[in-house]
């Protein structure tokens, strides 16, 4: 341990800042890509289309539930997926 403490002494301080300032930044790069990564892997659009009738149907369950039609089969899908598993 001695030594180590040795070693560090001798080495000039801006190489050690350098090189602390080298990790952070590498460190910052892949936050950013992982979090880049997790935002693409989040965000997933899916387009339905209903007839009138279903519609209909959809929106008066939506209104009794004080929701859009567009809340209510979002929540609807979700209960799904989530039976499923």
């Amino acid at each position: 341990m001695n030594d180590l403490f040795d070693k560090l002494q001798s080495v000039d301080t801006s190489i050690i800042l350098c090189i602390i300032l080298a990790v952070i930044i590498i460190e910052l790069i892949i936050f950013m890509i992982c979090k880049l990564c997790v935002k693409k892997s989040r965000t997933r659009t899916l387009k339905i289309v209903l007839d009138k009738t279903t519609y209909v149907r959809v929106k008066q369950l939506a209104d009794n539930r004080g929701l859009t039609p567009q809340e209510f089969t979002k929540r609807f899908l979700e209960n799904f997926a989530n039976d499923e598993k």
